[in-house]
């Protein structure tokens, strides 16, 4: 059989010379869930051996020329590397193959759990609202996501101040970044500098520990921005976004990402994930014989 400028064979079970069609279909929720967890499968395949291929290659059939990709991890990085065109694809395994055909024009394989390794995210992921700042590969995602996310709030200037801390935030684990945000936020927009937290225990007597489901994220749309960062089941965290109104601000991203599953799938390469702990910022705090006037009186916009 010939794809593209390729000829190969990709038995079904049971029947060594049947081809498995390549079936275009519409990419509604469903679909969206059947390729979460297809790579999935994939991960859990890779993580006991059972693939042929051993360093958790993605694979890509390029819907126009019908060409197979792929984009090896580099362990180094800890990134996936460059998209290199397959020339043998009967090197890999067949149930990759088949996810890479069944899922035409997306990267399908193994996931590793961190984010910003696939690229562009899908145009129907994307909203029209800018991610202002950009982490690049600079380690900046907890402070740029928030920025962009005050920059969309009005809060231009403190934009600006925030994102020239993203060095001093940089060398630091999540738990002291979070202490120096919520020591920061009050002065930096004190209508909306104390934080709602979610994932830690509060200081009542009796360590009441609010929980934060993406269920809740999902359906509970408010006009506070909400630093989320979220925990694989591993028990490891490390990439951070906001969210606000029914956006996504996430600093790998040149445009806000829609608030729903899908783009969390997308931007943690559809690894599970879980909300470890959310900041929201929402309540006004005045300094100590500074009393605050201004109010935030911004609503929820909807932008899908």
């Amino acid at each position: 059989a010939s794809i593209g400028r390729k000829s190969f064979h990709i038995p079904a079970p049971g029947k060594s010379n049947k081809l498995i069609p390549v079936k275009k279909v519409r990419r509604t929720k469903s679909w969206f869930n059947d390729k979460r967890q297809t790579n999935r499968r994939l991960t859990m395949q890779y993580k006991e051996s059972q693939l042929k291929d051993k360093t958790a290659t993605k694979l890509r059939l390029d819907p126009v020329t019908m060409d197979f990709y792929k984009r090896d991890w580099d362990e180094t990085s800890g990134t996936l590397g460059p998209a290199v065109m397959v020339e043998d694809i009967e090197m890999y395994d067949e149930f990759l193959v088949q996810s890479a055909m069944r899922f035409e024009g997306e990267w399908m394989g193994p996931s590793i759990g961190d984010a910003s390794s696939n690229g562009t995210a899908p145009v129907e992921l994307c909203s029209s609202v800018p991610t202002i700042y950009q982490q690049h590969k600079s380690p900046f995602c907890i402070t740029y996501s928030l920025a962009s996310a005050l920059f969309y709030c009005g809060f231009h200037e403190q934009a600006r101040i925030l994102a020239q801390q993203a060095t001093s935030f940089a060398g630091m684990d999540f738990d002291d970044a979070i202490v120096k945000l919520r020591g920061l936020m009050p002065h930096l927009v004190p209508e909306i500098g104390l934080a709602t937290v979610y994932g830690v225990a509060t200081s009542r007597h009796n360590r009441f520990r609010r929980e934060m489901t993406w269920e809740q994220l999902f359906r509970d749309i408010t006009p506070y921005p909400t630093v989320i960062i979220p925990i694989s089941n591993q028990g490891i965290a490390t990439h951070a976004f906001c969210v606000v109104d029914d956006l996504i601000f996430d600093s790998i991203t040149p445009m806000a990402l829609k608030l729903q599953q899908q783009s969390v799938d997308w931007v943690f390469n559809d690894a599970e994930m879980h909300i470890f702990v959310a900041l929201r910022f929402n309540t006004k705090i005045s300094q100590k014989g500074q009393k605050i006037k201004e109010k935030y009186r911004r609503k929820v916009t909807y932008h899908w």
